[in-house]
């Protein structure tokens, strides 16, 4: 059959935000994926601001997700120096079952060896069954269990069903060796098994006893250590990698509150690199000179990168008491959710900025620390870091970001406005996606199909809001006809062969950051 109904329809990946922060349970090797629903499983209980800054991380995924994220895209800060071990059970004669913790993999004296590669600082529980065989008649020794693994609290994680024979097989002729049932059902675990393990009948994880079954459970195994929370240059660059290396989308990168300057500088570049939008928060216990003087620091300048200021502390909603803490994640959160409301073209309403009265701070308790005055607000603005602060409105007053400028350095070009940021880049991944679905069709195929995306694309971007009537330069037309875009998909001159040049002109929208009211009395 030749199919001729596929086509391109956007992902949701700018409704997901990745993060690079030191939490408590979670691979460190590759970045994994959390939701509203499982946070707190997988990235380990929740830790107060109080006791370690570094616990702002969480804290901001937290706000994130319940605000409007999809999912958060996690990668793990470790020092080089963490270390995962072994859990081991061995099935003893006496009908006892031993658990230990080992730095290596064991070679004798187990039964059954399990890493975990899920690296619960506060470890793991094991739990193991095996059936009575026959369920009637003499028992027998049984080479098929079932082993639990549950993390500190007791909640499990993961359930498997195996033989500890090489041999064993399914009614399908699938493995049942107990590492390969492991093997296709997670990543996080791997298990070895020691030739010739079963588990003994007297055994206190065998059959039932007063018609429940019999587990042998272990207390908790440290698996896992952390080593320091002081971290090189060299874990700094392995953590943004396994963002950058990940298969999982994200449309936003946050800094979840951290105030290490190398990290931030490695962010931006990924941010840029990825054409996605880095949430930088600016410590709200800093007056606004402090603010200016750490931003100018960073050297940002670039429509990619949205610094944000907020001076009040709050209920903080994971431990209770009071803490300051960003509005990153936050603002991520909420743009998350506006990129979910997408209309009947596919397009969100990423004209409208996360911004003003429409996106209030939703946190309890607020207080503002700190009042800037207008020139203060003034010079903020000239550095492009936007203020989370009290505002008056019709109706009362709400905590809201007052700004939606970008980091790029200059006063005239839309490249300031984070909407136009957020339309632009949107287009260049739908444009840049489509074209790389054309990849290895005939030239003209090629042009035909791309003009004909690029014509139904830009129409709706106009259609949308996104795009509007391009105005004169120097009296004339910035586009023929003041059109709201222009495009032109051709061969190369060069190399006609094999190369297709693909060219677009759009007129974005912009965005009222500041009206001016005068007011004449006449007679």
């Amino acid at each position: 059959m030749v199919d001729q109904t596929d086509g391109a329809v956007p992902d949701n990946s700018d409704q997901v935000f990745a993060i690079v922060g030191r939490f408590t349970r979670g691979p460190v090797d590759r970045a994994f994926a959390v939701n509203r629903s499982n946070l707190l499983q997988k990235t380990g209980p929740a830790e107060a601001l109080r006791l370690n800054a570094l616990n702002e991380a969480k804290l901001q995924v937290y706000e994130a997700l319940q605000n409007g994220a999809y999912a958060a895209v996690v990668s793990r800060l470790v020092p080089a120096a963490a270390e995962k071990k072994w859990a081991m059970l061995r099935f003893e004669e006496a009908g006892t079952v031993a658990f230990a913790v080992s730095a290596t993999q064991p070679s004798a004296d187990y039964s059954l060896a399990l890493l975990h590669h899920d690296c619960h600082n506060d470890g793991i529980i094991l739990a193991v069954h095996a059936d009575q065989t026959p369920v009637n008649g003499t028992p027998v020794a049984n080479e098929y269990l079932t082993l639990r693994v549950l993390d500190a609290d007791g909640a499990k994680l993961h359930e498997f069903y195996g033989s500890l024979s090489e041999t064993a097989v399914n009614d399908f002729g699938a493995s049942m060796y107990l590492p390969d049932v492991v093997a296709r059902q997670t990543e996080a675990v791997e298990v070895v098994v020691a030739t010739g393990a079963s588990v003994p009948t007297n055994s206190v994880a065998y059959g039932r006893m007063n018609g429940d079954d019999r587990w042998a459970t272990s207390s908790g195994l440290v698996c896992f250590d952390e080593g320091s929370i002081v971290y090189t240059p060299t874990d700094l660059d392995a953590a943004v990698a396994r963002l950058r290396e990940t298969e999982l989308g994200f449309g936003y990168i946050i800094s979840g509150g951290t105030g290490d300057t190398a990290l931030i500088g490695k962010l931006a570049a990924l941010a840029i690199e990825a054409n996605v939008f880095f949430k930088v928060d600016l410590p709200g216990r800093l007056t606004p000179t402090e603010a200016m003087t750490l931003l100018e620091t960073y050297a940002f300048d670039s429509h990619y990168i949205h610094v944000y200021w907020a001076p009040f502390e709050a209920d903080d909603p994971l431990n209770g008491g009071r803490a300051t803490w960003g509005t990153g994640g936050l603002i991520a959160g909420m743009s998350c959710a506006r990129n979910a409301r997408v209309n009947a073209k596919g397009f969100a309403p990423k004209n409208y900025p996360v911004a003003g009265k429409a996106h209030p701070v939703g946190r309890t308790g607020i207080r503002q620390n700190y009042r800037p005055t207008q020139q203060e607000l003034s010079d903020l603005a000239a550095l492009k870091i936007n203020p989370v602060i009290f505002q008056t409105f019709n109706g009362g007053g709400r905590y809201v970001p007052t700004d939606s400028l970008t980091t790029a350095k200059t006063t005239v070009s839309f490249r300031k406005l984070q909407s136009v940021a957020e339309m632009t880049a949107t287009l260049d991944n739908w444009v840049t996606l489509y074209a790389r679905e054309l990849l290895q069709s005939p030239m003209t195929v090629f042009i035909r199909k791309m003009k004909s995306f690029l014509d139904t694309l830009l129409s709706n971007a106009q259609a949308s809001g996104w795009l509007v009537p391009s105005r004169n330069i120097d009296g004339v037309p910035a586009l023929p006809g003041n059109a709201a875009f222009a495009y032109d998909v051709k061969a190369s001159e060069v190399r006609p062969a094999d190369l297709a040049l693909v060219s677009y002109w759009t007129s974005c929208d912009g965005v009222v950051r500041q009206v001016i009211v005068e007011q004449t009395l006449t007679r």
